[in-house]
């Protein structure tokens, strides 16, 4: 499974970085990975349908998820 094959690891944000691994975070750029990731049986089992079919429903689940976590941090709250 590897959806990214068309982007360059070299042009994506690191967050956190070792000698074997570099954590970035999500952006348009990675539909192609989410729409498969989120499609694969052990996903729908242990986390469930998130409805995503296409292309465009992946770019809309990173901007409406992943994306705004990060914008706004986790576990952010709004007060009253």
């Amino acid at each position: 499974m590897d959806g990214r094959s068309a982007r360059t690891e070299a042009t994506r944000t690191s967050v956190a970085e070792t000698p074997r691994l570099r954590v970035g975070w999500l952006d348009a750029g990675d539909s192609a990975f989410i729409l498969e990731l989120v499609n694969e049986p052990s996903w729908i089992r242990f986390i469930g349908d998130k409805g995503v079919k296409t292309q465009q429903d992946a770019l809309r689940y990173i901007e409406n998820g992943p994306m705004v976590i990060s914008e706004e941090g986790s576990g952010s709250t709004s007060s009253s």
